[in-house]
């Protein structure tokens, strides 16, 4: 049994989809008792045969998050912003010995994650779908193709993205904090675009200015890599790489005020919901990822799909139905779809990364 929390969310629906039509028992979880027996109606119409349960549970209410885990194989979770409601629920899953993953995209929460549950007694996967997991399996290929890897650097590229309101909610919080860099075997702070450089993706689209921003696949690479530095890098058009320096520096300073941070999220949660579909399948998207060893060899790979919203959801199932097999009794080292407790990256836990980004509708490979 699957528990999928925030399952009344934009994101939330579209995991409950694809779980309805391949689990045969489903619990969808939130805050809001009537929005989810809709959503139960909804997906009957569309998975007749699906077993699914309705538990309301609230993110800051303890004994509600314990009876929400009970019984469950994995959990999952989309409710956002994780910085502020997600540890309670992880908590429960340990203390539980249920397997755990999210959708999040905030490093700060995903760091915590992996210093207070990185030797944990169940699975501990967050940050499992569109935000890294194409960042994570373009790194675990590269890296396989190498010994003694030094420097490992990911791309991304996004072309028409359209974001819905509990992401631009997720990166004001974000953007309050400086971002993680894993350089030199060290975790240092700093903010989006302290450094820019060019890569080269495949043509069409040939050499691309990039700046870092802190992304959180660097946790995850780190944690199986072996690099000790790990740098995570954006597309940007020209202008905006040269002012996302400055810019970030001032909007962290602006986040920090609660009245401008408040009127921010007064203001988003005006706009609607999520994107259309039609605006969601012009999004395409690559990552580009560049292993380096200690001698100087390279290995690089590049991952490619589109409907970002689409791709979170089919990624998080997946992610989400290996735990279930996986389950609470598996221990580290236990096989090819990982297992084993505590903060795990998805690549850890997928497989192999080209057939696990198939199954998702991703298109992963080397490059020459």
């Amino acid at each position: 049994m699957i528990v999928l929390y925030g399952a009344t969310g934009y994101t939330g629906r579209l995991i409950a989809r694809q779980l309805s039509r391949t689990e045969d028992s489903l619990v969808v979880a939130g805050r809001d008792e009537a929005k989810l027996r809709a959503l139960v109606d909804d997906l009957a119409a569309e998975a007749p045969g699906a077993e699914i349960e309705v538990r309301v549970a609230l993110p800051d209410h303890r004994d509600s998050l314990d009876g929400l885990v009970e019984g469950a194989s994995a959990v999952t979770s989309a409710a956002g912003p994780f910085s502020q409601f997600g540890v309670s629920l992880v908590e429960a899953c340990q203390e539980a010995g249920v397997p755990y993953c999210d959708t999040t995209g905030e490093p700060g929460f995903m760091l915590e994650l992996a210093e207070r549950f990185g030797d944990g007694v169940a699975a501990v996967v967050p940050a499992a779908g569109f935000d890294y997991v194409p960042h994570d399996l373009a790194a675990a290929l590269a890296v396989r193709a190498l010994d003694d890897v030094h420097r490992v650097d990911t791309v991304l590229l996004v072309r028409h993205m359209a974001p819905t309101r509990g992401t631009i909610l997720s990166a004001l919080a974000a953007a309050a904090e400086p971002m993680p860099a894993y350089v030199d075997g060290r975790w240092r702070t700093e903010r989006v675009g302290t450094e820019r450089s060019s890569f080269a993706f495949p043509s069409p689209t040939g050499t691309v200015s990039a700046t870092t921003y802190g992304g959180g696949d660097a946790i995850q690479i780190v944690n199986h890599s072996g690099a000790t530095t790990v740098r995570t890098w954006v597309v940007l058009p020209g202008p905006a790489a040269r002012v996302a320096g400055p810019f970030a520096r001032l909007g962290s300073a602006l986040l920090g005020l609660t009245p401008v941070r408040s009127a921010l999220e007064s203001l988003v949660g005006r706009a609607p919901e999520g994107p259309s579909l039609e605006d969601r399948q012009r999004t395409v998207f690559a990552v580009l990822a560049e292993a380096t060893s200690k001698d100087g060899a390279t290995a690089r790979t590049i991952v490619t799909g589109e409907d970002i919203y689409l791709s979170t959801a089919v990624i998080n199932a997946a992610v989400a139905r290996r735990l279930a097999v996986v389950g609470s009794g598996a221990t580290a080292g236990s096989g090819e779809t990982g297992g084993s407790g505590g903060f795990r990256a998805p690549s850890e836990v997928a497989g192999d990364p080209v057939v696990f980004a198939a199954e998702c509708g991703l298109e992963l490979r080397y490059l020459t």
